[in-house]
């Protein structure tokens, strides 16, 4: 698992990842994950921090002077996770959708699903601005349509240029990177520019705009609600899939239920100059301190972290040790129909590690 682009850093300077291993069954499936970081014996500088012991302040400071974070989930990470994305302009959250073998999905015929879904990451409705509907009737007097406005709550919809044109190009990037490996090249807009027609409808107008630049990549359009319908019934017609903010939220997380879950599913979030990687799912309280939280989320947000560090042969090795603990089934976490734990799924991941160095 891949991402369109690396980190620029000085010639020769040594990488440092910042690792947040966050709360919870997700802390353990961080800690855990860290022991096969260190097996893959990188030339990279590892800054642990820890929520228990340090404030907001220090920890902006320690993302500051590394060139990526590694971040585990958090039941009350709006703050940190907030830092990561906005203040460090982190516009393209990477979303992969992948299929391999013995991943438990609910699909019949699941083989070969691979795809990735690109969602927009700054704006949309997210980060919330909401307020009292009566702060609009002086703006709806000059629109009819907003006469029957009930009394309640609004939320602010965005769509900018300049985000849209910076998550499009970053598509752009991917696809022509997919299709150097074989994949179709193909960049699939999914916007719902029927009813919203002027913020979809910008979303769609400058990503096309983008696209048209990249004569080598196919381009095409779709409704969201027929894309997410097009995502169950035919997930192989797609390859990049890109998306505004909320409708990326949505769709992202749908298509990992297709593959097995929320616990295969990692996320990258980039920017210019800045990337953080996570798994998608959360602290999981319910399972918390059973040793048994699955890793595979986790792993491959590492992957992609270590792939836009600059380390893409070990990057597919890991990717390639993931694949082989799902491909033997004997270790296998409950989420997937196994029994084996956190620490004994990635001591398996590291026996492949090590196997792939021998051959």
């Amino acid at each position: 698992m891949q991402v369109a682009k690396q980190n620029k850093r000085s010639s020769g300077e040594r990488p440092k990842l910042c690792i947040l291993p966050g709360e919870g069954a997700a802390a353990e499936a961080m800690l855990s994950s860290v022991a096969v970081l260190d097996a893959l014996q990188l030339p990279l500088e590892k800054d642990m921090l820890d929520v228990r012991t340090m404030t907001n302040e220090e920890m902006y400071r320690h993302m500051d002077s590394s060139h990526a974070t590694w971040f585990g989930a958090m039941a009350d990470g709006v703050n940190l996770l907030g830092y990561l994305r906005w203040t460090r302009g982190t516009y393209a959250n990477v979303r992969p959708v992948q299929y391999r073998e013995n991943f438990n999905s609910p699909l019949k015929h699941p083989e070969n699903i691979d795809f990735m879904v690109i969602r927009e990451n700054l704006e949309d409705l997210y980060p919330p601005r909401e307020g009292d509907v009566a702060e609009l009737k002086e703006i709806a007097a000059g629109h009819p349509e907003w006469s029957k406005l009930e009394d309640g709550i609004y939320a602010l919809k965005v769509i900018s240029e300049k985000n849209t044109r910076n998550v499009a190009q970053f598509a752009a990037e991917l696809a022509r990177k997919r299709k150097q490996e074989g994949h179709p090249g193909k960049v699939t807009i999914g916007v719902k520019d029927n009813v919203l027609r002027k913020s979809d409808g910008l979303f769609r107008d400058v990503a096309m705009e983008v696209l048209s630049a990249y004569p080598d990549i196919e381009v095409e359009k779709c409704i969201a609600d027929a894309l997410f319908h097009r995502m169950v019934l035919n997930p192989h017609s797609l390859d990049v899939v890109l998306l505004p903010n909320m409708l990326g939220d949505l769709l992202a997380d749908g298509a990992a239920a297709m593959v097995g879950g929320l616990g295969l599913a990692p996320s990258a979030c980039i920017g210019d100059d800045y990337a953080y990687f996570e798994p998608v799912h959360g602290t999981a309280p319910d399972i918390e301190g059973k040793g048994i939280i699955n890793p595979t989320a986790t792993l491959q947000a590492l992957a992609m972290a270590i792939d836009y560090l600059g380390f893409s042969n070990e990057s597919a090795q890991l990717n390639a040790a993931i694949e082989a603990v799902y491909r033997e089934g004997k270790v296998l976490t409950p989420d997937q129909g196994g029994t084996s734990g956190t620490d004994e799924f990635c001591a398996a991941v590291i026996k492949n590690l090590k196997r792939g160095e021998e051959i």
